[in-house]
């Protein structure tokens, strides 16, 4: 049985069969409790490192990530999983991961990777 609540077809965005507007394509979703977090695909027209968001399961927009502050020109989130934890975890152009708070959209550092 699936008990997901989304999909995505052709890069849209559908809960509960409903097609969400976001005005950009979607490349991948999650589900955590009552959210759906998106992370939208970077092409030049959206502002770079806020390319995750979180929706309620009725399609209303919850936050959108929190604006880190980079001396990267073009810096955007290229990845997003849960742990072991269960924490959201996103990651990256420049190999930085932070954990995201799932109510929120705040977010913290986590780590660097190679």
């Amino acid at each position: 049985m699936n008990n997901s609540y989304f999909e995505i077809k052709n890069k849209q965005l559908f809960i509960k069969g409903k097609k969400i507007n976001l005005h950009q394509e979607v490349a991948q979703a999650l589900q955590i409790d009552n959210r759906i977090i998106y992370r939208l695909v970077v092409n030049g027209d959206n502002d770079s490192n806020r390319n995750i968001g979180a929706l309620n399961l009725d399609g209303e927009q919850e936050w959108v990530i929190q604006k880190l502050e980079s001396a990267m020109i073009y810096d955007y989130y290229d990845k997003m999983y849960l742990d072991d934890n269960n924490r959201l975890i996103v990651c990256n152009v420049t190999s930085v991961d932070y954990v995201v708070d799932a109510t929120n959209g705040f977010v913290s550092y986590y780590k660097f990777h190679k």
